[in-house]
């Protein structure tokens, strides 16, 4: 298991979300989206099948054009992943707090410490005795 910072999981969550707002742009849309991922693809996939580019430079051209679609698309892909774990731990690692603080006020309790929750934040707040 690979180990990340929390500023590294935010950088990929953040890279997420703005390769989410990239996708859903107009322009993307129209070049990436359409005329590249569809209409570049489905030429390519026509002229693999063409018989005067039945030549192995040719083939190999167009074939690395294609995978050149696909990799795209992948990297794409994998860069929504990584937010999407990344995003997945933020939380785990928020969880993993919220229960230790938890603990701690428990432990601190039966000390007969009292506590109250900040309205704000939420956050416990000891208060003190004024004895």
């Amino acid at each position: 298991m690979v180990e990340m910072t929390m500023e590294d999981a935010q950088l990929l969550v953040e890279e997420r979300d703005e390769l989410g707002k990239m996708l859903k742009s107009k322009l993307f849309k129209k070049y990436i989206g359409d005329k590249y991922f569809k209409e570049e693809a489905a030429r390519l996939a026509n002229a693999a099948t063409n018989p005067e580019m039945m030549d192995d430079i040719d083939q190999r051209e167009i074939f690395s054009m294609l995978k050149g679609i696909g990799h795209l698309q992948n990297f794409f892909l994998e860069i929504k992943r990584k937010g999407d774990n990344a995003e997945r731990s933020i939380e785990e690692y928020k969880e993993e707090q919220r229960q230790e603080e938890l603990r701690r006020i428990e432990e601190e309790t039966k000390a007969n410490k009292v506590f109250e929750f900040d309205k704000i934040t939420g956050e416990p707040i000891e208060v003190k005795d004024d004895e």
